[in-house]
């Protein structure tokens, strides 16, 4: 009888050893996933060379090809006002990312920002333009950002 039970005994031990070493595997295997993946988000982000806002209305910008840049305008949404799609010739620059990212504070108003990443296809002269409408009014149209876009 104490043989059987040193067998059970045993049996429990291993088991408790291979759950350990399958955790402590999940753990690594997350662990590199997430720093590869920092890593991949990281040189991403390297290459955009070029952030645009609202104080870059009406300006002329120059680029080469593969170029990326990105917009970041705040959120209209406290106006009750939404983004229509941004205007542009996509044979020479494609969007390639959008990210509705959160308001930073809480002040009445704040709804965040958005952000979209283009990245320059071609050489050629393309007007970006973006618009925010009301959907009961599409006659109030107000332009919220516009740039010329020229690439070498």
């Amino acid at each position: 009888m104490q043989n059987l039970n040193q067998k059970g005994i045993a049996a429990i031990i291993i088991i408790l050893i291979i759950v350990l070493l399958l955790a402590i595997g999940i753990w690594l295997g997350l662990k590199f996933y997430n720093q590869s993946k920092n890593q991949n988000q990281q040189s991403e982000n390297q290459k955009i060379e070029l952030t645009l806002d609202e104080s870059n209305n009406g300006e002329t910008i120059d680029l080469s090809q593969g170029d990326k840049f990105k917009i970041v305008l705040s959120d209209p949404g406290d106006g009750g006002y939404d983004f229509d799609k941004p205007q542009y010739d996509k044979s020479i620059i494609k969007q390639v990312d959008y990210q509705n990212i959160s308001p930073m504070s809480e002040a009445d108003g704040d709804f965040g920002s958005d952000e979209w990443t283009f990245e320059v296809i071609k050489s050629g002269q393309t007007n970006l333009k973006y618009e925010i409408y009301r959907t009961w009014d599409q006659e109030g149209r107000i332009t919220a950002l516009e740039v010329d876009i020229k690439v070498k």
